[in-house]
């Protein structure tokens, strides 16, 4: 959710700077294929993430949304983000 949380998964992921999201968000974030949310895994967190998820999946392509073993993305293990990069592709 924070700006630099999806860093280390590296290109194609963006940060919705915090748990509010736009609908010009919702439209930038509709346009990949593939879209994995990966908020916080803090309830609010996940209750954000299985609503943006539900707005998501009434456009083309997939949403998949995780539930990280870590606080956030920023202190996932190396693991986590090399799984993260394989359902990238």
């Amino acid at each position: 959710e924070g700006p630099t949380d999806p860093w280390p998964i590296g290109e194609g992921a963006v940060a919705t700077m915090g748990l509010a999201y736009t609908q010009a968000q919702v439209r930038l974030i509709a346009g990949f294929p593939k879209r994995i949310i990966a908020f916080d895994n803090e309830k609010a967190a996940q209750d954000r993430a299985r609503k943006l998820c539900s707005i998501l999946e009434a456009f083309p392509g997939q949403t998949i949304r995780i539930e990280l073993d870590t606080k956030d993305l920023g202190s996932a293990k190396p693991k986590e983000i090399r799984t993260l990069r394989r359902m990238l592709k």
